[in-house]
């Protein structure tokens, strides 16, 4: 389901490089974000890391996890006054998708619930 938003404080995309996995592929897992408590640093063999929503992960043995479904470490920059569309929510963060079908994650801190 689509959900209307307006974005309310300015995002800029933090990697131009992101993390996009498989279901099934391996990660080394690291520190925990200090503010997003639900995400965690992953490296995948491959040597990219990125932000993965912990909830996605199963545990393998010590710092190594495997990812349950595809993943897109995607971020959207977007500016204040624009309107997006939520796909999803993870962790504090959504899923959208803007006027021209450009699509990646927002903090839902900088969005507003957008009925109309």
């Amino acid at each position: 389901m689509k959900i209307p938003y307006r974005v309310m404080k300015t995002h800029i995309k933090t990697y131009d490089r992101p993390l996009i996995l498989k279901a099934g592929d391996r990660l080394s897992v690291g520190e925990r974000d200090s503010h997003w408590r639900a995400w965690v640093w992953c490296t995948h063999d491959s040597g990219i890391s990125g932000w993965v929503p912990e909830i996605l992960l199963r545990n393998g043995r010590g710092s190594r996890a495997e990812i349950t479904t595809d993943y897109d470490g995607t971020e959207l920059s977007v500016h204040v006054g624009e309107s997006v569309w939520g796909l999803k929510i993870l962790g504090g963060w959504v899923w959208c998708q803007n006027a021209s079908g450009k699509e990646g994650w927002v903090p839902l801190e900088n969005l507003a619930h957008d009925p109309s």
